[in-house]
């Protein structure tokens, strides 16, 4: 990564003073304090939509970098990619994918996690099952948070970042995918700190779940907030973690579903923001941007008329370009890619149920890839 923008999103929060000071001090690194003033007295209630409005804030500020990519990922998430690949993006493509790699669920963790679940095929899903591993075959028994990536999107290309994935007006972005591009959540990194998140969650307002995983998270909370003696509180953490959490690590490996992944060998060295980008983000932060609703940046640049003129054309003229690039025997993706389709040619609403995301609370936002070099936020 070159650059992080970390939106606060509780930043009158005990010890949140300390970590804007901490970050204000590096030099890669903006803190940014989502309080009462930032969101103009219009704060919304669910966590999701202010993941989505900050995020397109943090594509705003670097409007004019175009030859950048820009990821939104949550503090307990680590972008994963070839910088390589990245670079070598068509320029056809205004948005890249990266998969799902799930850090296993284990209860007591002495070092940073390295091990990973990957997507499981419909016969691995099938092999869980038989096994009694997962309840049904399906992935999401599986993986305990989400399943459906992350997305980045190349600054000023009108395209618009949900939680998961790159919106216009017309539906989807078609996003370039390659196997080295991949995000590493690291869902569960303990027990306590599943305890944690949930409580955090609990207080962060509208947060959506899938229904096994809001019993879950509800049953850890109400331990945390209960008078029982910490020992016990304790002893009931592991019992839920144990029955609804734990992933039986030894038979993965054996069955060949663990990937390994050490991010702390990672040897990109960042770049700093160019000066005159560098002095724009400054002066936008400083500007009109505090104390006005962040509601406008449901759309990208936070122009709801540019968003529209600058979207994928009109269904009878994207088909008429498919069949000359048919004809030509041009538009399939470069080996080792695939490029997700629109899913859909009617307008998503940026705030509709399909655009909200599961993910954790936004203490860290989205993350910054600069020239082709990640950068965060």
């Amino acid at each position: 990564m070159d650059h992080l923008f970390v939106f606060l999103d509780a930043p009158d929060a005990p010890g949140q003073a300390e970590v804007a000071a901490f970050l204000a001090a590096h030099p890669h690194t903006t803190p940014i304090a989502c309080d009462d003033e930032w969101w103009g007295g219009d704060r919304p209630d669910s966590l999701n939509l202010r993941q989505t409005l900050n995020a397109n804030v943090a594509a705003w500020l670097v409007r004019e970098q175009r030859d950048a990519w820009l990821f939104h990922h949550d503090v307990d998430e680590v972008l994963a990619v070839d910088l390589d690949v990245l670079a070598a993006v068509p320029e056809r493509f205004h948005a890249v994918h990266l998969e799902t790699l799930e850090a296993v669920s284990v209860y007591d963790r002495d070092r940073p996690e390295t091990r990973f679940k990957t997507i499981p095929t419909e016969e691995q899903l099938a092999l869980l099952h038989a096994e009694g591993i997962i309840a049904k075959p399906v992935v999401r028994q599986y993986f305990r948070g989400h399943v459906r990536g992350k997305t980045g999107i190349r600054p000023g290309s009108g395209a618009t970042l949900a939680v998961h994935f790159a919106v216009d007006a017309r539906g989807k972005v078609p996003a370039y995918e390659h196997p080295s591009l991949r995000v590493l959540h690291h869902h569960t990194q303990s027990g306590a700190s599943l305890a944690a998140k949930a409580v955090r969650m609990a207080a962060a307002g509208d947060v959506v779940y899938r229904p096994g995983k809001a019993m879950v998270m509800d049953a850890l909370a109400a331990v945390a907030a209960s008078d029982l003696p910490d020992a016990e509180k304790e002893a009931e953490f592991r019992r839920l973690f144990d029955e609804h959490v734990a992933d039986p690590v030894e038979r993965l490996e054996e069955l060949g579903l663990l990937a390994h992944v050490d991010a702390s060998l990672g040897d990109h060295t960042p770049e700093a923001l160019p000066a005159q980008a560098e002095a724009l983000v400054t002066t936008r932060l400083a500007s009109s941007l505090r104390g006005e609703s962040k509601l406008r940046f449901r759309f990208a640049d936070g122009d709801e008329a540019a968003y529209e003129a600058n979207s994928r054309p009109a269904p009878a003229r994207l088909l008429r370009l498919r069949r000359r690039a048919g004809a030509r025997g041009a538009g399939r993706p470069p080996p080792g890619c695939t490029a997700r389709p629109p899913a859909r040619l009617s307008r998503p609403h940026p705030r509709s149920s399909r655009n909200r995301s599961r993910a954790p609370l936004v203490r860290v936002g989205p993350c910054c890839c600069v020239r082709g070099q990640p950068f965060s936020a």
